[in-house]
């Protein structure tokens, strides 16, 4: 793809972050007694939203909900 920023053509850096759904589901595996399973939503991306960046400019490009 083609930075809007910069114009550099990138693939871009991706950072994961923690949503209430992550926080949702590690408090489920608490309150089925699986407390060592609460990390796991921390651990799997398909837990968190990802946001993408520019690798050249570090500008913000778009997040990725995870449904």
């Amino acid at each position: 793809m083609t930075c809007p920023s910069c114009q550099q053509r990138i693939t871009t850096k991706v950072e994961y972050k923690a949503t209430m759904r992550t926080h949702v589901c590690a408090l489920a595996f608490c309150m089925v007694g699986l407390l060592p399973c609460m990390i796991i939503p921390y651990c799997v991306k398909g837990c968190r939203n990802a946001d993408h960046y520019c690798p050249e400019c570090n500008a913000f490009l778009g997040t990725y909900i995870r449904v």
